[in-house]
């Protein structure tokens, strides 16, 4: 299949840039904020610091060097995948390649190609072409890294799932969201390449509806409190006063009509602020049970909820 990436990378122009390779970079005001970059630096194994976003590293690096495959998480970023990718080392797969090159801000890693690059597309930007495993091969070979734990980050512990288990359901959960990757397809890309039990535990605990992974995180904490009192929990659930939509509730728990959601830090902002307040109003008004997250209280959502699951429901405990 080909594919056509749109991207902001730029050639030879008369314009200060952000430089990726000699060929290649992108104008300043396109590049990854420094307190993003910092963040990202800390979690990569040798604190290698990567300005430029991962779609722009994995455009420069293939384009200049045809014939290898872009794979794993470059792979993704050039599929349009809004989350994971920043910070993550480009790797190119070669078949040419004799010795291991280890990847910086302005180096992609090159490693041996080997069967694990699965199905390879074509993709062209701007008229220029290069190659990257497809989405499906691709997010497998992004869990190989969890799975390894060469590649990590923060997550909330929950009960009966390790966390490298909660970040694989948040990629395929954001790969299926923002992707349409189809599980089926992934069980079949992770023959020999994955843990077989691994990788069906992540599948059956995924779910196609999440915008965020924070929101996969909640839902992942409040796996309990739902099985402890035989509740019913939807995703992206419609609420309406009238005619009126009145929101999208991240989650929402039926019989007792409780609303969960999630506050990124969008939510802080006047405008949004003042919409919230709005919409928790009407849910109140709808006999809903608000309850809003953000990434200070996640680690008390499913105390929170039980706690108004218990008092809304009438439970004796």
């Amino acid at each position: 299949m080909e594919v056509e990436v749109k991207s902001g990378l730029l050639g030879d122009i008369n314009l200060p840039l952000a430089q990726i390779t000699d060929r290649f970079g992108v104008l300043l005001r396109d590049v990854l904020p420094p307190e993003e970059v910092r963040a990202n630096a800390a979690r990569h194994p040798e604190r290698v610091a990567y300005p430029v976003r991962a779609v722009h590293r994995a455009l420069a690096f293939a384009i200049d060097r045809p014939g290898t495959v872009v794979v794993g998480f470059g792979a993704l970023a050039l599929y349009g995948l809004p989350f994971f990718v920043e910070g993550q080392d480009t790797v190119l797969m070669d078949k040419n390649c004799r010795e291991h090159q280890a990847a910086g801000a302005h180096r992609p890693s090159i490693v041996r190609q080997t069967g694990a690059v699965g199905e390879v597309w074509d993709l062209r930007h701007s008229g220029w072409k290069l190659r990257a495993s497809e989405p499906h091969a691709a997010l497998v070979q992004s869990l190989r890294l969890l799975w390894r734990e060469e590649v990590a980050w923060h997550v909330q512990a929950i009960e009966g799932l390790d966390r490298r288990t909660v970040r694989a359901i948040q990629l395929v959960d954001a790969s299926r969201r923002h992707l349409g990757l189809d599980p089926a397809r992934v069980l079949r890309a992770a023959r020999s390449q994955l843990n077989q039990r691994w990788i069906c535990d992540v599948l059956a605990h995924s779910s196609p509806y999440a915008d965020s992974p924070k929101e996969t995180e909640l839902r992942l904490l409040l796996g309990d409190v739902i099985q402890k009192y035989g509740l019913t929990l939807q995703e992206q659930v419609v609420v309406r006063r009238g005619k009126e939509i009145v929101t999208t509730l991240d989650l929402a728990i039926k019989e007792p009509r409780i609303g969960v959601m999630y506050d990124g830090a969008h939510h802080g902002e006047d405008r949004q602020w003042k919409k919230d307040a709005y919409i928790n109003s009407m849910l109140v008004a709808e006999q809903w049970a608000p309850l809003r997250f953000t990434s200070v209280s996640l680690a008390t959502a499913a105390a929170v909820v039980e706690e108004v699951v218990v008092k809304r429901l009438g439970i004796t405990l």
